[in-house]
């Protein structure tokens, strides 16, 4: 997971609500580190990149994207 923002935006603690403790998660941005090259903040905001196999989701700004029903 690459978290673009501070690590207590809400879409950043509602990303990590669930956070799988074998999970690598990174917070930028920054382009010295591999999962977070390229990637920024969403029209200002913070984002967060679900990345699985090498490949990333689009960036999710809206923290109830991660709220389970």
């Amino acid at each position: 997971m690459a978290i673009i923002g501070p690590p207590d935006s809400d879409v950043a603690r509602a990303a990590l609500r669930g956070f799988d403790p074998n999970a690598v998660v990174a917070f930028g941005p920054t382009e010295d580190v591999p999962l977070l090259k390229g990637k920024d903040f969403v029209d200002g905001k913070p984002a967060v990149y679900v990345c699985e196999r090498f490949v990333c989701q689009a960036p999710v700004t809206d923290p109830e994207t991660f709220t389970v029903p």
